[in-house]
């Protein structure tokens, strides 16, 4: 019957109904307004039966009355768009006022029923841009009003529909009806998008901010897209500090705080949705920035001032990375992040956690992210340079699913690379450090970019030793590396294998000696690598054993063709072997490839059968001993063959390393020989090996150190002096943690042997001008000379200057400390030697003294930078060219187990301390705190400045 009804109406207006596809159909709108406007009579029943329609529960009449029809002649043309029955119908002012009044009505009474129409969204769409009076606009704002408060399907439709509906002189009052929506789910984002669609003054726009920015606590994080748009669109240079810091604030919060879907709409998977919402609020972020400067600069400013690393968060890192992609603000980015790394506020730990938890949103700033990276590495602060390093590493291990991730992966590599032919000495030790732990983390990911790889062999002229040897442990990690994970299958990657021994090969070919040095330090981080790997787990098969080719490779071209390398090679076998022992087990085939090489040659090398008495020429002397340590004499026979070696130039190596009347490895080679047995003997004990600790050393009569001798003979007992100097401290090294109390009591008298040995060298250097330590040790001539002469004082105070020569030039051949050998500090209660009793023995003032004084080098070398050398064709060794001093340098353990360590010598020093008796009576006299003297204002205020770093590392 409505259908009847509206049927007739219309047809005597002039309006058809097409039967076929439900259009009306008009000539001319404009003549139908008329005719409309003419008849009363006509116009009052059209207007019942619209209302009628509209009210009904015909919703797809309703539809059909409010969709487009057709104008011109029947099936002339399509339906025109934007021109609907009801539409013309309310352009006509007598039918407005009771058709407006049947669609507010219709609203309120509306369901959520309508199956596939969308009846709100078509009913509010005839309502946008009427002409309506005061007294209508009133009443419609009001009726919709009422609809928002009890009708909760229709609220979003009707608040987006508002701005249009309601006049420019009404939009105050139309923020506050629907601000108080917004933390209704599902409503936040409309009304932001009607708020922004306002024209609101300033007092009102403020107002519409502040209830905004109220709302952030309850705003999940699906809806800050359309916040941020809001708020950065609408920011005021009055409100603008403010307002982006509480932005910053709830931004934190939302990301800190389990993710919740804001709409049942969104997709079930949780981590995609996540995903998703932080790159549309990233996205929103952009859009601001880059149309607002002020807004810029604002964050800047407000990034400047967080003064802790406590209250720096993941925001800030974006902030940075949408701010650095602007050209305008890249530089004062650079500048500011800088700042902030190295005053430790934005750690690495930030970046990491960002990287894990936002890998997705994160990889939208790859091309920043990738010149950001590059820029830092050249950054001359070590602290940015270890923050560009978490950058790079962690992007690896974060971006790596899809292609285009990959393509980055890529091209942040050959940036990393080509750092290594950098002339700046830290830029290339930060791109090792990079390498070296994508090494560790992600070595199976790496596979597929073995060809970049294989460009860092290109690079080797250009590092020094530290770099090089950095360098080739990362090469053998990627060509053997572990799948899964610390306890997965090793595999082989053959192609960066085979390219990387066949470089090893032809540079320990190489006639330069240089290069003879890199090739050493290669075939022992590959040995050490492959060692760690029995025969059986090795995924791939080998065709022939890699690690008896290896082996046969050094004992070819070091052990037999050039044993002078011999120290540096064992030394660097010991620093390779000793890294992975502690991490993981060596391989067994590795002890029996090297116990005939060691277990034999020791003995038979340096020592011989103790006589049975007492001789002036054997120092340290023990009945129970059974061995000799042969120095001074292997000195004497090892300088007769020098000469020999003079005559006949060509027969050197024969004669000097492989003579019966000689040993048969060089004594530079003593003490890494036992470093290196130490390593292998802690994985297969011998009872036999701990009679090298406190053994009798065969030297020359202590009356030769009060004659006059020639130049030669004084460097003989110097040379004699200083190899039992080198043998003692590393028989403490190796020693040092035995638990047998006897063992322990050797130790502490090889301390004080030290001190006398040191002493003897002390006086017997005042004899000579000049002492020659072999080229092995140190490449040129050491001079050792007396203190220079002072100028007195004036007055009868003044002393004379010390005649005694200065051994700090021999300090940096000696033998380093390891940490942990310090530990003979904790040692309470030994068993003495001479009777089987436990008894107290303490270190004497003069060893107590001379460890203090060697804990204090060790721990200086690892607080203070060493000073670099000369970068080009001298930084291949250290700032002398000496290898054999970066080889023979201590190898520590991680850096956790060396605080662990020093606290513990830190106690044990105080313990020792405490017996002083005038520091002991000043403790007692200030309630247990010491005021110290100081001695060099700028070494403290430089140590000062490095302990506050470590703090911020947190070490």
């Amino acid at each position: 019957s409505m259908a009847y009804a509206l049927r007739a109406a219309l047809e005597k207006v002039g309006v058809g109904w097409d039967a076929g596809d439900g259009h009306f159909l008009c000539r001319d709108i404009a003549q139908l307004r008329a005719k409309l406007s003419e008849s009363a009579e006509a116009t009052k029943t059209l207007s019942r039966a619209a209302c009628e329609v509209i009210t009904g529960d015909d919703d797809a009449l309703l539809v059909r009355l409010m969709a487009c029809m057709s104008v011109g002649e029947p099936q002339s043309q399509p339906p025109l768009v934007g021109h609907t029955l009801l539409g013309v119908l309310l352009g006509v002012p007598p039918l407005r006022r009771e058709l407006v009044c049947a669609l507010l009505g219709k609203l309120q009474a509306y369901d959520g029923g309508g199956g596939e129409y969308n009846v709100p969204q078509l009913l509010l769409k005839h309502l946008r841009w009427l002409d309506l009076d005061e007294e209508e606009q009133h009443n419609v704002i009001e009726s919709l009003k009422e609809t928002l408060s009890g009708n909760d399907s229709v609220r979003s439709e009707i608040i987006l529909a508002l701005p249009d509906i309601v006049q420019d002189a009404h939009h105050e009052d139309v923020m506050k009806a629907i601000s108080g929506y917004l933390t209704d789910q599902g409503c936040t984002s409309v009304v932001l998008e009607a708020l922004s669609n306002l024209n609101l003054d300033e007092e009102a726009l403020q107002e519409a901010q502040k209830r905004t920015l109220q709302s952030l606590e309850s705003i999940e994080l699906a809806d800050f897209p359309p916040v941020i748009k809001f708020l950065l669109h609408s920011v005021t240079p009055a409100t603008c500090q403010t307002l982006l810091c509480q932005l910053r604030t709830s931004l934190d919060k939302q990301l800190r705080k389990p993710y919740t879907p804001g709409r049942p709409s969104q997709s079930a998977n949780r981590k995609e949705d996540f995903a998703t919402s932080t790159m549309m609020t990233l996205d929103a972020l952009s859009t601001g920035l880059r149309f607002k400067p002020e807004v810029a600069e604002a964050f800047l400013k407000m990034i400047k001032s967080v003064e802790t690393a406590e209250k720096h968060c993941v925001v800030d890192i974006w902030l940075l990375l949408i701010l650095y992609r602007l050209p305008t603000h890249r530089k004062a980015v650079v500048s500011l992040l800088t700042k902030k790394v190295a005053a430790g506020c934005i750690t690495p730990e930030l970046f990491t956690h960002c990287a894990e938890k936002y890998s997705g949103p994160l990889f939208v700033f790859s091309d920043e992210i990738e010149k950001l990276a590059d820029q830092l590495l050249r950054w001359p602060d070590a602290a940015v340079r270890r923050f560009a390093c978490t950058i790079v590493v962690q992007s690896f291990k974060s971006f790596q699913e899809q292609q285009k991730q990959q393509r980055f992966r890529q091209a942040v590599l050959n940036n990393v690379i080509a750092h290594l032919g950098s002339q700046s000495g830290d830029e290339r030790d930060s791109s090792l450090t990079v390498l070296h732990t994508l090494a560790a983390e992600v070595a199976p990911d790496m596979t597929s970019f073995t060809e970049q790889l294989k460009g860092m062999m290109d690079y080797v002229d250009n590092l020094s030793p530290n770099q090089t040897r950095s360098m080739y442990q990362t090469l053998s990690c990627f060509a053997y590396y572990r799948v899964d994970s610390d306890d997965g299958e090793f595999m082989l990657n053959a192609a960066l294998y085979s390219d990387l021994s066949m470089l090893i090969r032809k540079q320990l070919a190489n006639p330069e000696e240089r290069y003879r040095y890199v090739g050493m330090i290669g075939a022992a981080s590959l040995l050490g690598r492959r060692a760690l790997i029995p025969e059986d787990e090795v995924s791939k098969p080998e065709p022939n054993s890699h690690l008896q080719e290896l082996f046969d490779l050094i004992t070819e071209n070091v052990v037999r063709a050039h044993a002078e390398y011999l120290p540096f090679m064992m030394d660097e076998l010991y620093g390779s072997l000793f890294q992975r022992a502690h991490s993981a087990k060596l391989s067994p085939d590795l002890i029996q490839l090297l116990q005939p090489w060691l277990f034999a040659e020791f003995r038979e090398s340096y020592f011989t059968q103790c006589p049975a008495d007492e001789s002036p020429s054997i120092w340290f002397f023990r009945a129970e001993a059974e061995i000799v340590l042969n120095i001074h004499p292997l000195v004497q026979k090892q300088d007769e063959s020098v000469e020999a070696v003079a005559a006949m130039p060509t027969q050197a190596s024969q004669c000097v390393w492989h003579s019966g009347s000689v040993a048969r490895h060089p004594l530079e080679a003593l003490c890494p020989h036992l470093r290196l047995l130490s390593l292998v003997m802690r994985l297969a004990p011998e009872d036999w090996f701990d009679r090298f600790l406190g053994c009798p050393i065969s030297m020359f009569p202590k009356e030769e150190l009060d004659k006059s001798h020639t130049t030669a003979e004084a460097n003989q007992l110097c040379l004699s002096l200083y190899y039992a100097i080198q043998w003692i401290r590393e028989t403490i090294n190796v020693f040092h943690g035995h638990k047998s109390v006897e063992l322990q009591a050797r130790v502490v008298q090889c301390v004080s042997h030290l001190v006398e040995l040191e002493s003897q060298l002390n006086c017997c250097l005042a004899q000579t001008t000049s002492f020659s330590l072999p080229r092995a040790v140190a490449p040129t001539c050491l001079h050792v000379c007396a203190n220079p002469a002072r100028k007195p004082r004036k007055g009868p105070s003044s002393k004379p200057a010390s005649k005694l020569p200065n051994l700090d030039p021999l300090q940096q051949f000696f033998r380093a400390f390891d940490l942990e050998a310090f530990t003979i500090l904790n040692y309470k209660a030994v068993c003495s030697v001479s009777s089987q009793k436990t008894i107290e023995v303490d270190l004497e003032p003069e060893a107590l003294g001379y460890l203090f004084r060697e804990l204090r080098s060790v721990v200086m070398a690892n607080l203070v930078p060493a000073k670099r050398g000369p970068v080009g064709a001298a930084a291949v060794g250290d700032a002398s060219g000496n290898w054999y001093a970066c080889a023979a340098a201590r190898h520590t353990l991680p850096s956790n187990g060396e605080a662990k360590v020093l606290l513990q010598l830190v106690i044990a020093c105080c313990r020792h301390l405490d017996k002083v008796q005038h520091i002991s009576t000043e403790r007692a006299s200030t309630d247990g705190f010491i005021q110290a003297k100081t001695h060099d204002t700028h070494t403290d205020t430089r140590q000062a400045a490095h302990f506050e770093q470590g703090q911020r590392r947190g070490c």
